[in-house]
């Protein structure tokens, strides 16, 4: 059973952004096999840019081995960015009313 909160890992999600030079970056923006020179957000282990005919753009663990939480890291960081780079952000109004316990 999933916790209030937890995400949990789906084997369809694919690891479409990663860290290059530190920098969050996306799929398109590398090139093919180990020359993308990037790394896994979480872990910081090598990635593979796997970019064939076939399946949907991602990135693979060089290892073979997915870790736990690249996949929501990755959307984390992308997050982050675009707030960082926003020109303007609208939100909601939030109305407080002060009640007695």
């Amino acid at each position: 059973m999933v916790e209030t909160g937890e995400i949990m890992a789906d084997k369809h999600h694919k690891l479409v952004y990663a860290l290059k030079n530190n920098e969050i970056i996306y799929i398109s923006e590398v090139e093919s096999g180990l020359k993308c020179g990037c790394v896994c957000p979480s872990c910081g282990e090598k990635l593979v840019a796997k970019k064939g005919e076939r399946m949907m753009h991602h990135f693979a663990h060089y290892s073979g081995v997915d870790c736990e939480y690249g996949y929501e890291t990755s959307l984390h960081l992308v997050a982050k960015d675009i707030l960082l780079n926003a020109k303007e952000l609208s939100i909601p109004p939030v109305y407080v009313r002060n009640r007695p316990f």
